[in-house]
Parts: structure tokens; sequence; C-alpha cells
């Protein structure tokens, strides 16, 4: 780390760019994303690939790991310094700055080590990977509320640092942590969200200034606002017109692999893929959308939740308040993993006992999984929603895409997760 992270600073020696820091518990891949969709093609921006103590390094050299080998790593060792021109001649660098602990080396004061941004993004605080932040936490027993108050707080402080030298500051202002926390903060107001299955509307006020984004050929939730809404900000003070932002963003923005994306499906189905992660707010967000084309579209709704981890004891709170939004919003719900069996089954038990008429099933993995999936109802719009881990829910996706060249546009495909899944025993050949 010590050798990757003198690299880097040595990279960064040799450019004037301005570099933009995104962090946050939800949204940032999808804020770097937006981002990099106005800049490119304005001037030369470079979007550093990884957001952790080793990704950020090797991202602004432009390397990435492709296996994660001894030997891979051994070849970006050996190229991190012939890279350190790599940043010289960019405008823009674009930086996502992940933390998963309060101390180093994977906490901010760490990555504020390698690179301090001039503009500083954060783009929403909630419970995410809160088991190494249990750490931080008083002696004595807690209410359940109290203490993940107070683990939102503790990861919300850590984020913040990355903004203290920061020129330009900007934070989801309807986020209570961060008001709180940085008052001072710019920010951004939504004015419309709009939702149906040929396109999403978004209307922001920026510095008092209206924009409308349409997205025609997408379904995003509505908290995807507060990635576009940052981006635009981001944008904007740097001098870039209201409309260029607008044609970018419209035209070049495409949801990071496990997202965003959907897909037509067999039988005529829609699949909306959210399968890369999960948390208790981007759960809730994606399932009022359902909701929304539900009654707009009248199809059958199949939701696909896996377990949301990284949580310690959290867990259950944060799966027990996932379990009282989805209500009657599926037809039929299709829980996977230990966790949805511990803390979402029980209460979908209950539901189903006092007469809401869903139907609830839950499976050990997907391969169970895609044994239910074979007989989806025509006309179907399936959800796939839940967190990286070795469940691995884009597997059940592949068996639903009407077009298989669509397989290249899910998560984890690369020959390495191809073996990991192998290895594993949940590959499944299409």
């Amino acid at each position: 780390m010590w050798y990757l992270r003198t690299v880097a600073r040595l990279a960064l020696l040799q450019t004037r760019a301005t570099i933009i820091g995104i962090a946050g518990s939800v949204g940032k891949t999808s804020t770097r994303e937006a981002l990099f969709a106005i800049l490119k093609d304005i001037a030369p921006t470079h979007m550093a690939s990884g957001n952790s103590e080793t990704g950020v390094p090797l991202g602004l050299v432009g390397l990435f790991p492709t296996d994660y080998s001894p030997l891979d790593w051994l070849r970006m060792m050996i190229l991190a310094p012939l890279h350190i021109g790599f940043l010289k001649n960019k405008r823009y660098i674009i930086v996502e700055m992940g933390i998963d602990d309060p101390y180093p080396p994977k906490n901010m004061e760490y990555l504020l080590s390698i690179v301090q941004p001039h503009i500083g993004i954060i783009t929403e605080e909630s419970a995410a990977h809160t088991m190494q932040f249990e750490k931080t936490l008083p002696a004595g027993v807690l209410s359940d509320s109290d203490r993940l108050n107070l683990l939102v707080e503790a990861i919300t402080k850590e984020d913040a640092k990355m903004l203290k030298k920061c020129g330009v500051q900007i934070i989801n202002g309807d986020n209570p942590f961060l008001k709180k926390s940085l008052p001072h903060a710019e920010t951004f107001k939504l004015t419309r969200y709009d939702v149906d299955i040929k396109k999403t509307t978004f209307s922001f006020t920026i510095d008092r200034s209206p924009i409308t984004l349409i997205f025609r050929g997408y379904v995003f939730p509505k908290d995807l606002a507060y990635s576009f809404g940052p981006a635009i900000m981001a944008a904007h003070k740097l001098n870039i017109p209201m409309d260029i932002i607008k044609e970018k963003l419209e035209k070049n923005f495409v949801p990071p692999k496990g997202r965003e994306s959907i897909f037509a499906g067999i039988n005529n189905s829609i699949i909306i893929d959210s399968s890369y992660n999960a948390s208790r707010p981007s759960v809730i967000a994606f399932l009022e959308l359902v909701k929304k084309l539900k009654q707009k579209t009248h199809r059958h709704t199949i939701v696909v939740l896996a377990d949301m981890l990284e949580l310690g004891n959290e867990s259950q709170i944060e799966h027990e308040s996932v379990a009282r939004a989805i209500g009657t919003i599926p037809d039929t719900l299709y829980l996977v993993g230990p966790l949805t069996k511990r803390f979402i089954l029980p209460k979908m038990k209950a539901s189903s006992e006092a007469g809401s008429g869903s139907a609830r099933k839950w499976f050990p993995s997907v391969i169970e999984l895609n044994q239910a999936l074979s007989h989806i109802p025509h006309r179907s719009l399936i959800l796939f929603k839940g967190s990286q881990s070795n469940l691995w829910l884009e597997e059940s996706i592949k068996l639903l895409l009407k077009n298989k060249d669509d397989i290249s546009r899910l998560a984890r495909q690369t020959a390495f997760w191809q073996r990991v899944k192998k290895a594993a025993g949940k590959w499944v050949e299409v």
C-alpha cells in the first residue's frame, strides 16, 4: 500500500487537473458515472476505476485488477511506476472514495493521504458497512434506534473529512445526518420525478437555475436524483452551461452494471437489474419504483430480494425495515439467502396469515431460485436486488434474458468471476 500510495502521489504531482471526490453510503458509483458522462466530451477526463485503499491509487495511474491473482498484482506493481505520467494532460479527475472502517487503511483519512479533492460530493448516508463501525459505539446498552443513529453519525463524520479542504462542498441536503454535520455545504432541489416503462424524468433547481433530464429507455428509482443532482451541481461549479450538462447526461449516461439496468425478458417480461449491491434505502427506493410501474402497467410483479450484507448487529433492524416496506407491492416475492430467511420471511408469513394474498417463497441459493423462475407468468415485471455475495443473482437473470447478448451487460461476468462461481458450485451455464 505504501508503494501504491507513493506512485499515486507522484502521478498527481504531474497534473494540474481539478479533482472531484465522491463519498457516501449509497450512490457513489452512479454519481461518478453521471459526472463522467458530462465531462468526458468537454475536456480530457479520467475516472478512477477503484474506490478502496488499493483501488484509488491503482485507478489514479489507470490500472485495474483483472483476476486478483498474485501474478496480476505483480503485473500492476511493475506497471505502476511506468504510469506516473498517466494524469499529465487530464483536466478533470473523478475519484470515488469508499470507506469500510473508521481506522486505517479503510477509512477516509487514509484515502486523503493519497488524494485531496478540490470539489467534494457526499451523496447519501445510511446504515451501510456498519459492522466495522460498531467499534465506535459507547459501552452500555443502547436502544436499536439510538445505536443505528450513532453508527450513521460515525459513518457521516468519517466521510465528511473529505470535504474539509475542498473549495466546493456538495451534499444531499435531504439527508438529516449530512445536513446536521455539514450545514454550510451546497445542495440542490429535486422538483419533479416521474417514471414509466419507457422513460424517467427528473427536474432540479441548481443555484436557482432549472434543469430537466429525460432518460428514454431507462426506469430509474427516485433516489438516483441524489446521484444526478450532485453531478449537475459539480459541473455547474466548473462553469459548464446547463444546456450542455443536460445534453451530455442524457446522451452519455449509462448505469453501472448491476445497478439500474433494464432488460427484455422471456415471456414478454421486463427485468430490472439492481443485483450488484443493496442497502435499506436503495431497496426501498426500488420497491417504490416497482410500485409505480405496477400501477401504470398492470403487470404481474415479481421481486427477487437477496441478503443485505456487512450490517453487523444492525442486520435485523435493516432487514425488518425492508420487510415492512415490501407490503403488498410484489405479487410474488422470492427471498434468497440466510438473512432474508431469518429476518424477512417471518414478517412475510405473518402478513400472509393476515390475508395479503401475495406468494412468498425462500431459497437458499440461486440454484433453487432458478427452478421457480423457469415458470414466470406472461408480461411479468421482475426486480432483482441484493448485496454482492456468493448468492450472485445475476446468474438467475441470465436465464430470463430474451437476448442472450445482454449477458455482457450483467455484473461479474469476467473470467475471474466465472472461475469463482464455478468453484462455489453456483455457476449456471446458459
